[in-house]
């Protein structure tokens, strides 16, 4: 990341204010929405909104791969408004405030600690993400192991993930407080589930 879009980010941050992210591994009509919370030379941490102006979680990527912000276009003005008016989004970043994480690495140890689902987006070849959604077992300078459920909240499998090919990690965005509430379900039958936040 370039010394001035640092900068913007960082002024962005101190404003608590809406802005558009545009990544390098995504096509140039999709991006992210949101109040940037924390954000360094490794890593950059969004509490995000959805097109209805409605909490969409938090995810955090790396810094490289973002390629331009934008504030003042119509679209982020219009999401702006909707959150407005159905939520306060400083209150929202502020009950987030626990995942301004420096780095990704630094993302999945908290979630290991807290027993809490995540979405892990990891890079299996040039330009294939794959994302596996489940809860952080173990996470060292090489490896991460997840336990990963399945589209009906069941238990899956246990997967080994280079840590350097995880491109982002996302917490309680709607697809994975959807597994969340499908674990819940499977409870009585597979034990203990994780915590949506």
């Amino acid at each position: 990341m370039d010394a001035q879009l640092l900068a913007e980010i960082e002024a962005c941050i101190q404003q608590k204010a809406m802005a558009s992210f545009y990544r390098t591994d995504l096509p140039r009509d999709s991006f992210l929405v949101g109040v940037p919370l924390s954000v360094t030379q490794e890593a950059l941490t969004i509490c995000l909104f959805d097109r209805q102006g409605e909490d969409d979680g938090v995810v955090c990527f790396h810094a490289d791969d973002i390629d331009m912000m934008q504030q003042r276009d119509a679209y982020t003005h219009r999401i702006a408004q909707l959150v407005s008016r159905t939520s306060h989004d400083s209150n929202i970043c502020d009950a987030t405030g626990g995942w301004m994480c420096d780095s990704i690495e630094a993302v999945l140890h908290r979630a290991m600690n807290m027993g809490c689902l995540v979405g892990v987006h990891s890079e299996v070849n040039a330009g294939d993400v794959t994302v596996h959604y489940g809860i952080v077992q173990q996470v060292d300078d090489e490896t991460l192991m997840l336990e990963t459920l399945n589209e009906t909240g069941g238990r899956d499998a246990c997967v080994l993930v280079d840590i350097l090919s995880v491109t982002a990690v996302e917490h309680a965005t709607k697809a994975c407080r959807a597994r969340s509430f499908l674990a819940e379900r499977c409870a009585p039958e597979q034990g203990a589930t994780p915590q949506g936040t």
